[in-house]
């Protein structure tokens, strides 16, 4: 949700990009990537906090899993498991994740460009 309000959908030049289904909590429960046969449908399970703990493909396999740290305000999340991997989550002074690192130390994901350190 961004100032009340949640993003349903993404076109651009005329084709539909991404498509975004909310719960009546306004938590995201479906992003579906692209259109046709080749759409990626990616489902999200929310936890009674209403934090995302799991993301799963249309199939039910896994894709991620997100690991919250009670008390941290604003319920930032710290570490994402992908691919047998965690990566800890780094966050901007209002909650949102900017970087992602390996258990080396190395970058494997930034939300900006001018972060992108790869």
């Amino acid at each position: 949700m961004i100032d009340g309000q949640s993003i349903d959908f993404f076109v651009l030049n005329s084709v539909l990009q991404a498509e975004y289904v909310y719960n009546a909590l306004g938590q995201q429960v479906s992003r579906t990537v692209g259109s046709g046969p080749s759409a990626v449908v990616t489902l999200s399970v929310h936890d009674l906090a209403g934090n995302r703990i799991a993301e799963h493909d249309d199939t039910g396999a896994v894709i991620r899993e997100y690991i919250w740290l009670d008390g941290r305000p604003p319920k930032l999340g710290v570490a994402v498991v992908e691919g047998g991997q965690t990566c800890q989550l780094h966050c901007d002074r209002i909650g949102r994740p900017v970087m992602a690192t390996d258990s080396t130390g190395s970058v494997v994901w930034a939300a900006l460009p001018e972060w992108n350190l790869l």
